[in-house]
């Protein structure tokens, strides 16, 4: 309902499973949700082997290739483990559950806003030496909200394929997409902390759209070799083989079944890189060493990089060894980028930014590590230019920048030699506060108007998303009520730009009422009374009174022209027993609108009053208690001392029937806890 609970897939569909026995669930059931991704946010504490739940999601993948299983490595990253061959290794080998050993799923740790990883996220490697996590991803809770992340990203290169394919894309070909365009962090290449680096959805999706991937099957001892041209004047090429293994048995020292291996050749043979493999002896000084390149016997993921290639034609090779299967379908995706390459992340065209928050503005770029810039920021869209910072370092790829408290549009610019990179034009403004003033016949919303802006888009629920239906120079608006559409949200408008949008709310849900929001009569100081009377809105209000209730309702407080919203009154003549008193609001047009009656009970210090007296016959006999002290009784005698009715006092006011009594004279006796009885003579007409 706000502005930062989007999300990643927004307008995806969703259901739920029970992890009870943390199993996959069946074919059928994925098949009839037609899902693409299942988001596992959830740990069963720290294993370190390939069990009987490991082996049903590897299973589960190979019965759905394109079934991408999600899981949170956890957040046990402060845990040393006791079991398994890391046993007593610090801090590693910590991820929470043996379902997420699985070989053909994605374990996800936390990272945060300034490209910290948390002590608690969880570490790798998995039992078997693998690398795990697989990606870090963007928490603020822990890695359940990171694994969230990946899996809205994974539903967003499926959109993506589905656009120009038939069908889904393969799980292999989207963890391959994920992982080789994830940034690099921690130690260069892959480690156990972060495994491949952290999320970047929009170079997985340029990926993906530049069709820079592939996918084919080999049989045993066999090689394929897929041709790659690199530019000349390129910072990096990037490659990921992925494949979906089989099933490995419950309890075994070595998860991988099916053995591939990725390597690139260069121009005329001249040299070949093999993947990056990490060293999984287990202690600490081991698994904190960089990885090296060699042949990969463990995982099911490899992936090589060289650093400033040289231009020319190259190849991709792929070769299999001896498979317990006839046959390993695989993915590749690959990365070439440019030196002194570009791009804006954050803010972009569609982004909404809040005035007056700080933030990371981001940018992907390709310059030598020690190039800074000047960035310059513009609050009118490009005209005028302030300086930031003279000396960013363009390799940090964001900078922590405070939006001024306005409404306008906004530019950046990076200026580094004799390259200049603009940002989009994008939108800044405050969040409005969205009210709702009466739900009568009609319905009136407003909001407040800041820097006295001139232009507002209302938005309403219809279907699965709000829609624009009006735009407005007003702050406020008098709607008829639709029939299953009171979902309603406001935003500046500004030169057609994204702007934030406030709190969509149901105006049924906000207590608004009919123009009196609220009408309370309260007793303070047990002797004068507090009447507040509150007005949702003051639209087409001509008066307002307070009312007292004597032989009839009559002005205790009138108030005209009504200017503010919140009244109250004080009542220092207060009746002994009941004082009543209603609210009356008369709108311009001459209707009166009233509240309930409110009752404020008045004892005058006496612990018992009995009115009124004489009652009429069939009208109750009121009550009033100074101070109920629970298990008192009220009995009521006849004048001849007949016993007529017993009643329990467990509230300041008893009501006591009288319509079988009769007329003439009675007796109301209050017998305490402690003996004390008091005698109420009454009359009966």
């Amino acid at each position: 309902s706000f502005y930062t609970g989007k999300g990643v897939a927004y307008k995806s569909h969703y259901a739920s499973s029970s992890f009870d026995t943390a199993l996959p669930d069946t074919v059928t059931y994925y098949n009839q949700l037609q899902a693409a991704v299942q988001n596992h946010s959830y740990g069963i504490g720290v294993q370190n082997y390939y069990g009987i739940n490991a082996g049903a999601f590897d299973v589960s993948v190979n019965r759905l290739p394109h079934l991408v299983h999600v899981f949170s490595s956890g957040n046990s990253g402060n845990i040393t483990n006791a079991s398994g061959p890391y046993s007593g290794v610090t801090r590693f080998a910590n991820i929470t559950g043996n379902l997420k050993m699985a070989k053909n799923a994605l374990a996800i740790g936390a990272i945060d806003s300034t490209g910290n990883i948390p002590l608690l996220s969880s570490r790798g490697p998995a039992y078997d030496g693998r690398i795990k996590p697989d990606l870090v991803a963007f928490a603020e809770d822990g890695t359940s909200g990171s694994a969230a992340l990946v899996s809205g990203a994974t539903l967003l290169l499926q959109q993506l394929y589905r656009q120009t394919n038939t069908g889904n894309a393969g799980s292999d070909l989207i963890r391959a997409l994920l992982i080789n365009s994830a940034d690099d962090i921690e130690n260069a290449g892959p480690d156990y902390t972060a495994g491949f680096g952290n999320l970047n959805v929009y170079h997985a999706l340029q990926t993906l759209q530049q069709k820079n991937y592939f996918n084919a099957v080999l049989s045993s001892n066999a090689q394929t070799d897929f041709d790659l041209v690199i530019p000349a004047n390129s910072k990096q090429v990037k490659i990921t083989l992925v494949w979906n293994d089989t099933a490995a048995m419950p309890g075994a020292t070595k998860a991988l079944i099916n053995d591939l291996d990725l390597e690139l050749v260069g121009p005329a043979a001249a040299e070949t890189w093999l993947p990056w493999v990490l060293n999984p002896a287990p202690h600490v000084d081991s698994l904190q060493q960089i990885a090296k390149r060699k042949k990969d016997t463990l995982n099911n993921v490899e992936q090589v990089t060289v650093d400033d290639p040289q231009g020319g034609n190259y190849i991709i090779r792929i070769r299999s060894n001896t498979l317990q299967t006839a046959t390993q379908a695989f993915a590749v995706a690959y990365q070439v980028d440019a030196l002194d390459s570009f791009t804006w992340l954050y803010p972009t065209g569609s982004d909404a930014v809040a005035s007056g928050q700080r933030q990371f503005i981001r940018w992907s770029s390709f310059f030598p590590a020690s190039a800074t810039g000047k960035l310059e920021f513009s609050k009118d869209g490009g005209t005028n230019w302030q300086i930031v910072n003279t000396s960013v370092l363009m390799s940090d790829q964001k900078f922590n920048f405070t939006f001024p408290d306005t409404i306008t549009t906004a530019q950046f610019r990076i200026t580094t030699g004799n390259n200049v990179f603009s940002s989009d034009v994008f939108a800044v403004s405050p969040p409005l506060n969205l009210k709702v003033g009466f739900v009568c016949d009609s319905v009136l919303l407003y909001w407040n108007k800041p820097y006295n802006h001139s232009l507002f888009q209302l938005y309403f629920l219809n279907g699965d998303s709000l829609q624009p239906v009006l735009q407005t120079g007003n702050n406020e608006i008098i709607l008829s009520p639709g029939a299953g559409k009171p979902y309603y949200a406001v935003s500046p408008v500004i030169s057609g730009k994204n702007t934030l949008k406030s709190y969509a709310l149901n105006y049924n849900t906000q207590g608004a009422g009919c123009y009196i929001k609220s009408f309370l009569a309260d007793l303070v100081n047990n002797n004068e009374g507090s009447i507040k009377l509150e007005l949702g809105s003051l639209y087409n209000v001509r008066k307002i009174a307070i009312q007292k209730w004597g032989n009839a309702f009559s002005d205790v407080l009138v108030q005209s022209p009504v200017t503010l919203s919140l009244f109250e009154y004080k009542d220092l003549l207060l009746q002994q027993g009941l004082n009543r008193y209603r609210a009356v609001v008369e709108l311009q047009n001459g209707s009166l609108l009233y509240s309930d009656i409110e009752t404020i009970y008045y004892s005058n210090s006496k612990p018992y009053i009995v009115f009124p007296n004489p009652v009429a016959l069939g009208q109750p006999l009121q009550l009033l208690v100074q101070d109920v002290i629970g298990n008192a009784e009220a009995v009521i005698y006849s004048a001849q001392g007949k016993l007529l009715g017993v009643f329990v006092i467990n509230d300041r006011v008893l009501s006591i029937p009288t319509y079988r009594l009769g007329t003439g004279l009675f007796f109301l006796v209050i017998s305490e806890r402690d003996g004390t009885k008091r005698k109420y003579p009454f009359t009966v007409q």
